[in-house]
């Protein structure tokens, strides 16, 4: 059998020990001219096989010892001491190796004499000691002590040392140990040269025959040296102290002086190596300082030589392998050279090397008898094939061979041993706690013994083969192994036959049914008892209310021996629904619609009370636990606490006129409640009753005010020197109605020959109802040559007729300002300018004129609208009556009259209502609820608790009424002014805009051909009167289904905007992309929202940082105005706006609102670039739309 294991050793392994009487055999044969043991110059070899205490087993050993010669010999160490040598422990690791060298070779029966030399730039002089026998080996040793290291390096010096000493030696053999750690850095000078080629690496091509060792060449620092010539043709020109070193050297073993080398640490110095390898013909040697006593040992044993290069083959017999790891885990042990092992031919291969007297050379391993080569007892087997040593003996004779004499051994008779073992059922090994092991041999153990017929229990190999039978155990089976079971011996001590056996156990088995998702147990175990451990037992899933049983539902189930037996039916939970109630606690009145919890049999859910308005429920949240079927839970309530906030409002406005008040009571709970007394107004009811429901509980009291006569007031103007408030003239008085707007143009003031002009042209004032008015107009020093005539006329367009008078300014050439049309005075038509403003430049002539042209507004045949007439629950809003509706044209006056309704009052019987512009009008007729005097009625004399409540939130605009048949639509190619400044010169980009004002601005912004469809200057709204600046823009604007006002039939002109209604405004220009986007998160629910989310999806509008739209906050005007860009696709960057475009000192060129502020106040023509931005080509003076 090969054991395919490859190991090598080195001559450091120890020797191992032979224990036991070893079969020994002396070496035979060899050449008749080999010395014969113990004669000098000849080798003896040994081997043996020692039994082991293992069956069939031998320990191997194989010995080789040699006697050197007898003759005389002397060695010369040549030792570095240049200052290099003082680096680490080299100097003294090369002392102590050259004492062990000393210790090896001077015996007294050695014939070795030995000397020493020692060099850096030059030899040691005497040397360091003289040749010595083994009766001066101490003195020799005290002299190498005293070695010390400094200066360069001379090999060649001490190479020349060495041969003087040896020059004059009678020895037979001479040689020279030569140690170094560098390369030379002295020479001396070559004299005498020829050619040579056998240089290795052709470094050289000549060799130096002759010196001149009074001239010393080299630095002590370098290699290299300065070149010389040794012939004065210059063929031989020496350019290193190598090349002389090895030349002498060469001269040296020319003359049969052995030379070997040791290169100390010189590491990758390969001038060293060079010089060290080619300086010896014995043979060199790389080591650290730890390794020179190995070094010098193995140089003595070259020395005291009985044989080289011995090489043993040594194969295995043809009955034995190799045992591995049979020493201390080794395949073998050799006392040096190289052991090669081959897997193949199952041989060895010992690479001896040098044999040496006094040096046995030893290898040990060890064999085992091989059974599968059917060996016999009582015969004898070689342990080894033929194993031979090849070798060169002291005279130099190549490839001398002798063979071992190879032991015989023989195996005797052997045993049956047979064992019964613990198993499981399944036949696997078990130990004593029933846990399976990995062998039989970790198995419990049942018995043991020999198997033996008549008293006879060793049997010889070889022979027939046995039955061998199976013990019958109580309480056991026999579960592994054939009874009877046929043996047929081995070579091994023991035969061993097993047999296993399964113990009988009764146990029994609990089978248990679990909800998968749980973990838990839904029906009790079942214990099925007395089951035999190793048989199997069918099992099946019973059926459990409300769960399914997993797959597979029958089973069988191998008893095992173990007393928890347990087989686990999985279930899968039936989907339930639990039906969660919400009743009145003694009524089981329904408060809230059923709901329908999902879950599972056997899940526990968590279940929340519905929030009632106006009920408390009597437990909040509770936990219910999902059954089989019948799954229903009530949350029980009673009635709660409520409170009604009165408030006390102007009809038409929603003006709170007295602090809100609370009464408090119950859901269901009818109170009586009084109108607080507001001077100036009148309630619509002194009294009413409310009766409590769930939610939010609010009652409002309509106020109207008095009748108060519209009175005239009178303003002074005062006409004042700006910076000094110097009076320039005197004032003048102007008078009108409270609410009147009075326009006029200031003109120039002469004082004693100075011009005064007005700093603002044009004024306008509203009466107020106070009783002293003031309004200051100022006035600065005019340039004198402000002296050319502006007249101002302000004419009927289609006749020619002024409608207002005319007005004077004063100027120079070339200023420009600004002017506004007057108010007309003609009382029997509507005029409307056909600009709002006007920009006039003066030329040179001293009279000028300027003319505002007026058109007649005609009103259109009015148009059929219908009304819708509601009928609803004051202070709840909750509507008692279906709606009705009557029809009329616009401007008709209509007699409204409120339906009957059963337990309810109207708080007007009948009502006037004059119908507007608007598609969709509607009238409100308010009901309160009659009193019952029932329980629940509150008791006269009782008291009502008030407090003020947070102000609500302003109501959200009413739905968007549906549009006409042919939209309006919006001018998107003329960029027109949509904006204008404040008199003060601001733009005042941060301002809220007001209602009126967007209804202005989208006026202005619609096509000719929608504005004059559309075009109207009445309407259905109370506050927005016929004289109001605003009101053909609202008018349209409603007329187009643009705008609507709110529920009580107002429309809140300056009231300011908010974003979302700003958004529903634009957006009913569009047709409305309400494509869910999730681009604000607190818009959903909101009463704008389709058009906010349409505005956003069209990439009009934009949210905030955090994702919200804020829709009930109030827009800026710059909001506004970058809102409208988008729509309008007017979009301009900095570099694209005319350099004479109008800036506002407050619109800052670094406010994110810059360009949409240019781009909404400025009239302009424009080209569209690449990137769809503007770029301006002139400027246009300020449109007035009609």
């Amino acid at each position: 059998m090969k054991s395919g294991i490859r190991l090598i050793v080195t001559w450091l392994c120890m020797i191992s020990l032979i224990l036991g009487m070893p079969s020994m055999a002396l070496g035979a044969g060899g050449s008749p001219s080999d010395p014969v043991w113990p004669n000098p110059g000849s080798i003896q070899l040994n081997k043996t096989a020692t039994p082991t205490d293992n069956f069939g087993e031998w320990k191997v050993t194989l010995t080789v010892e040699g006697k050197q010669l007898k003759t005389n010999t002397d060695i010369v160490l040549v030792i570095d001491k240049s200052g290099s040598m003082n680096d680490g422990k080299r100097l003294a690791s090369a002392k102590e190796a050259a004492k062990s060298f000393a210790d090896s070779l001077l015996t007294s029966d050695s014939g070795v004499r030995l000397a020493a030399v020692s060099f850096n730039n030059a030899a040691s002089d005497p040397p360091v000691y003289g040749f010595a026998d083994a009766s001066k080996k101490d003195d020799f040793k005290k002299a190498i002590d005293k070695i010390s290291a400094t200066g360069g390096t001379n090999i060649q010096a001490g190479l020349k040392a060495a041969d003087d000493l040896l020059k004059n030696s009678p020895a037979d053999k001479k040689y020279i140990v030569l140690l170094s750690d560098g390369e030379p850095t002295y020479s001396y000078k070559g004299t005498a040269a020829t050619s040579y080629n056998d240089w290795p690496n052709m470094k050289y091509s000549f060799i130096i025959t002759d010196f001149d060792f009074t001239s010393l060449k080299g630095t002590g620092s370098s290699f290299s040296l300065s070149s010389y010539n040794i012939d004065r043709a210059g063929t031989y020109k020496v350019t290193d102290n190598g090349l002389p070193t090895i030349s002498h050297a060469k001269l040296l073993y020319d003359k049969g002086i052995g030379i070997y080398s040791i290169g100390l640490e010189v590491g990758n110095n390969s001038n060293a190596v060079y010089v060290l390898n080619n300086s010896q013909n014995r043979g060199y040697y790389s080591a650290n300082s730890d390794e020179l006593k190995k070094v010098f040992a193995e140089i003595s044993s070259d020395i005291k030589f009985a044989a080289r290069d011995a090489v043993v083959t040594d194969p295995m017999g043809e009955k034995f392998n190799l045992q591995p790891g049979a020493l201390d885990g080794k395949d073998y042990e050799a006392s040096q050279g190289e052991v090669v092992w081959n897997p193949a031919t199952e041989t060895f291969q010992w690479n001896v090397g040098t044999v040496s007297e006094g040096k046995s050379a030893t290898l040990t391993y060890v064999v085992v008898i091989d059974p599968s080569s059917n060996p016999v007892s009582d015969t004898l087997y070689p342990t080894n094939g033929k194993t031979t040593i090849d070798y060169t003996n002291v005279y130099g004779n190549t490839h001398i061979v002798k063979e071992f004499t190879v032991p015989e051994v023989k195996i005797g008779l052997v045993k049956i041993l047979v064992k019964g073992y613990a198993v499981n059922l399944q036949g696997k090994p078990i130990n004593k706690a029933g846990d399976e092991v990995a062998s039989p041999a970790l198995a419990e153990q049942l018995y043991s013994e020999y198997y033996s017929v008549d008293s006879k229990d060793s049997f010889p190999v070889g022979g027939d083969p046995i039955s061998v039978p199976a013990k019958s155990l109580d309480g056991y089976k026999l579960k592994v192994g054939v009874d009877p079971t046929m043996v047929t011996l081995q070579a091994t001590a023991d035969n061993i036959v097993l047999f296993g056996y399964a113990k009988v156990i009764e146990k029994s088995v609990t089978v248990k049914y679990v909800d998968r998702d749980s973990g838990k147990e839904i029906a009790d175990p079942d214990v099925i008892e007395k089951a035999i451990v190793g048989e199997q037992i069918k099992l099946e899933a019973k059926q459990i209310p409300g769960y399914t049983a997993e797959e597979p539902t029958t089973f069988n189930y191998p008893v095992e021996n173990k007393d928890n037996n347990e087989h686990i039916f999985y279930y899968t939970a039936n989907k339930q629904t639990v039906t969660v109630k919400y009743l009145e606690r003694g009524t089981d009145k329904e408060l809230s619609p059923s709901t329908s919890v999902p879950g599972k049999t056997g899940e526990t859910v968590k279940l929340t009370a519905a929030t009632v308005p106006g009920y408390t429920p009597e437990k909040a949240e509770d936990t219910y636990t999902v059954k089989a079927e019948g799954n229903e839970y009530i949350f029980y309530y009673t009635a709660g606490e409520q409170t009604v906030t009165v408030k006390y409002l102007e009809k038409g406005t929603d003006k709170e006129l007295s602090p809100s008040t609370s009464v408090p009571g119950k859901t269901g709970e009818t109170v009586k409640l009084t109108a607080a007394i507001v001077s100036g107004y009148t309630p619509d009811k002194a009294e009413a009753t409310y009766t409590f429901h769930a939610g939010a509980n609010e009652y409002i009291f309509y106020y109207v005010q008095d009748e108060q006569p519209i009175e005239e007031r009178a303003v002074t103007i005062h006409f004042l020197e700006e910076g000094t408030e110097a009076v320039l003239k005197d004032p003048e008085v102007k008078s009108g109605k409270v609410g009147e707007t009075l326009t006029w143009t200031a003109e120039n003031i002469t004082v004693t020959d100075t011009v005064y002009a007005p700093v603002q042209l044009n004024h306008s004032y509203t009466i107020t109802n106070e009783e002293v008015q003031d309004y200051p107009i100022y006035y600065k020093k005019s340039d004198s040559e402000e002296n050319l005539k502006l007249t101002i006329q302000y004419l009927d367009r289609a006749t020619g007729e002024p409608v207002a008078a005319s007005d004077t300014v004063f100027g120079i050439e070339g200023k420009e300002i600004t002017l506004l049309p007057k108010t007309p005075t003609v009382t029997d038509a509507v005029y409307v300018p056909e600009l709002e403003s006007a920009t006039y430049t003066f030329n040179g002539d001293l009279e000028q004129e300027y003319t505002f042209y007026y058109n007649k507004q005609v009103d259109p045949e009015p148009a059929e609208r219908t009304v819708t007439v509601k009928y609803l629950e004051q202070g709840s809003n909750r509507q008692l009556a279906n709606p009705t509706t009557v029809k009329g044209k616009i401007g008709d006056t209509l007699t409204l009259t409120a339906v009957s309704i059963s337990g309810y009052t109207p708080t007007k019987s009948s009502d006037t209502y004059k119908i507007g512009n608007g598609e969709s009008q509607e009238y409100i007729f308010y009901y309160t609820a009659n009193s019952t005097g029932g329980p629940g009625s509150p008791s006269s004399g009782g008291s009502y608790t008030s407090y003020t409540p947070p102000s609500p939130p302003p109501p959200p605009a009413p739905p968007v009424p549906p549009l006409p048949p042919v939209p309006p639509k919006l001018d998107t190619e003329n960029h027109f002014d949509y904006i204008q400044g404040y008199p003060d010169g601001m733009v005042k980009p941060q301002n809220n805009i007001s209602r009126e004002e967007v209804a202005a601005i989208f006026y202005r912004l619609m096509e000719g051909e929608s504005r004059a469809n559309y075009y109207s200057t009445t309407n259905s709204y109370n506050d927005v009167k016929d004289t109001r600046w605003s009101n053909k823009h609202i008018s349209t604007m409603a007329n187009a289904g643009i705008i609507t006002g709110y529920p009580d039939g107002s429309f809140r002109p300056g009231q300011a905007i908010t974003r979302a209604e700003f958004a529903a405004i634009a957006a009913r220009f569009d047709k409305l992309d309400e494509r869910e986007s999730g681009l604000f998160t607190d818009i959903s629910g909101h009463w704008a929202e389709k058009y906010i989310l349409s505005a956003g999806n069209k990439g009009w509008i934009k949210g905030y940082t955090d994702g919200t739209f804020k829709p009930n906050q109030y827009i800026t005007r710059a909001e506004a105005m970058s809102f409208i860009n988008s729509v309008l696709n007017r979009k301009v960057k900095e570099s694209g706006i005319h350099k004479d475009a109008k800036k506002w000192p407050d619109n800052s060129a670094t406010s994110w609102y810059y360009e949409d502020v240019i781009e909404a106040t400025n009239n302009h023509d424009y080209s569209r670039n690449s990137d769809d931005y503007e770029t301006w080509e002139q400027l246009k003076p300020h449109r007035v739309e009609p």
